[in-house]
């Protein structure tokens, strides 16, 4: 597995000036599976107004769209939020340019704070205090954290040996998160969602009325 170092450094470089190459990799490297596991999420978001917390090139912010009142995607990389504006512009979706630590809005402003394949921040506890303070009472926070393979085509063997080489054994049959995102105000728990070639593990919780 490629040291946790250097991952960090080239998902650094992806999210700035290689940004221009994320979506393509998306479809490279898992096959056509990365939308499928994003849109299994998409029967849990709950009401009309939703956060896309790490929107990243807004790939998700049309399927959020759909039959929902306000989206809107947020990401501190300008980068990854120019490649986002032509999307967020086709469906009235809006972008903010932000730190998850210092979320810029009120109290209660959002029914659901979805995250797919979210970086290393959406561990900390800072940032789910944050999360849990613009959900409404009752509000969902749904997480991507992943995908598993359980079938392969003989095609798809070199990619997913790439894959291992960053995420370990994260993709493997079987595998379950080990981290909780639980916090006094979101309890939740992991489900899996089904996809057309394994399933998505996906973190649920609801903000309790305070």
């Amino acid at each position: 597995m490629i040291p946790r170092k250097l991952r960090q450094r080239l998902f650094a470089w992806l999210y700035t000036g290689g940004a221009w190459l994320y979506d393509p990799l998306t479809i490279l490297l898992f096959a056509g599976q990365w939308r499928e596991w994003q849109r299994s999420v998409l029967p849990l978001v709950h009401g009309e107004r939703i956060l896309d917390l790490g929107c990243g090139t807004g790939q998700f912010l049309p399927d959020l769209a759909t039959c929902r009142t306000v989206v809107v995607g947020l990401d501190r990389s300008t980068a990854m939020l120019r490649r986002a504006r032509s999307r967020a512009a086709n469906i009235g979706a809006h972008l903010v340019c932000a730190d998850a630590r210092a979320l810029p809005f009120r109290e209660g402003t959002f029914t659901t704070v979805v995250s797919t394949f979210p970086a290393e921040f959406i561990l900390e506890q800072r940032v789910r205090d944050e999360i849990a303070r613009v959900l409404a009472p009752g509000g969902r926070f749904l997480v991507v954290i992943g995908g598993t393979f359980e079938r392969h085509a003989w095609w798809q063997w070199p990619l997913v040996l790439v894959l291992r080489a960053f995420y370990g054994h994260a993709l493997s049959p079987g595998w379950q998160p080990e981290v909780s995102l639980s916090s006094d105000r979101l309890p939740g728990y992991w489900q899996r969602r089904p996809s057309h070639s394994g399933y998505a593990s996906v973190w649920v919780a609801e903000r309790e009325d305070a």
